[in-house]
């Protein structure tokens, strides 16, 4: 159905709780696809602090614990387990990664449309993703 069928852009820090707790959720609910937009802007990275992220960093290290990846592992990135992490609730679920530059060049283009969902990022990096 609608769900299944849905595609749901996420904009956030892949440490962040809230980027965990809204993607597992989404994943869980059967949502088709989850579109990661990652950026890496100093201004939206130094936002979120995740050493004060208490759920995010129980996140971080469930899904490392989960995959069997040391904590002073860094074969494997934050992304990445983000990715398995929920490949691993919902193994039909698809998941992508695309820069924030990519996303704003070409939102809509395919005729295609998506939910984003911004989270822990400073308000006017918000506003601006909101007009794409």
């Amino acid at each position: 159905g609608l769900v299944r069928s849905a595609t749901v852009y996420i904009d956030g820090p892949y440490t962040s709780g809230l980027t965990y707790e809204a993607a597992k959720n989404l994943a869980l609910s059967g949502i088709g696809k989850i579109i990661i937009v990652t950026s890496e802007l100093p201004h939206d990275e130094k936002y979120h602090l995740a050493k004060w992220d208490d759920l995010g960093n129980t996140y971080v290290r469930g899904a490392r614990a989960e995959l069997g990846v040391r904590e002073d592992d860094q074969e494997i990135s934050s992304d990445e387990i983000l990715v398995e992490f929920l490949h691993r609730l919902n193994p039909s679920l698809q998941v992508e990664r695309i820069a924030r530059e990519e996303f704003e060049s070409r939102s809509g283009d395919d005729g295609s449309s998506g939910i984003l969902l911004c989270v822990d990022r400073p308000y006017d990096t918000q506003l601006k993703l909101n007009k794409v």
